[in-house]
């Protein structure tokens, strides 16, 4: 049986945008080469800048030297077949409709608490954040080809990012200081800087998007692992 979640248990992209970004912080993928974000742009222009920003420039980038120190190139192309499936899904990720469904709550309350329990197709029980986590957590193990079992490291890589950021932030507005802090005394420059650092770096980390509990990786195992 198909069940439309509509208007009894609506899922919108606001929600999965954020998930997606907890999950990835907190399950981060093995082959990571920046921190992940989600966001939603409501530009056009401005979304093919953030991709070839943040992923074509960089992809080509890797490629490059990967090609020089003998090894395969696939970033580019991999991104290529990414930049085809957004492309694809374009027109149902920038517009919503809304089903209504008023005979599965009629079937449903017509039927007896015994068959309810083996047949439970009620939309409105789906727990969509736990739906979420094994989705994804799926999509990491058997399309990513991902290995739980080496979480720690790809943690550790998103840490070190995390500080490669950092250090390209205060380098950054190190530079910007002494440019356009030119003739002033040193404390003020160090000041000036220590402020706009600390500013971007809480910007850059801080997640102002409500806190979605997910599950622990025993948690995972112990219901949907196989």
């Amino acid at each position: 049986m198909h069940c439309a979640s509509g208007d009894l248990n609506p899922l919108k992209w606001e929600k999965v945008v954020n998930f997606l970004e907890q999950f990835y912080h907190e399950y981060p993928m093995q082959e990571c080469y920046s921190i992940p974000s989600t966001r939603f742009h409501s530009s056009r222009k401005m979304f093919e800048l953030n991709y070839y920003v943040k992923h074509h420039i960089p992809a080509s980038t890797v490629d490059f030297i990967s090609g020089l120190i003998g090894r395969k190139a696939k970033n580019v192309r991999l991104y290529a077949k990414v930049w085809r499936m957004v492309e694809a899904l374009h027109y149902f990720t920038t517009h919503g409709w809304t089903f209504h469904s008023k005979n599965l709550p009629k079937l449903w309350d017509s039927m007896c608490y015994e068959d309810q329990q083996q047949f439970n197709f009620d939309i409105r029980q789906l727990d969509w954040d736990s739906y979420l986590f094994d989705y994804v957590m799926g999509i990491k193990r058997y399309i990513l080809k991902d290995d739980l079992n080496k979480l720690e490291d790809a943690r550790a890589n998103l840490a070190r990012m995390r500080l490669i950021r950092a250090l390209l932030t205060g380098a950054f507005w190190y530079v910007v200081v002494q440019f356009f802090g030119f003739g002033q005394k040193k404390h003020k420059k160090w000041a000036v800087w220590l402020v706009a650092f600390s500013t971007s770096h809480f910007l850059m980390n801080y997640n102002f998007r409500p806190k979605i509990p997910l599950k622990s990786l025993e948690e995972y195992k112990r219901t949907a692992y196989c």
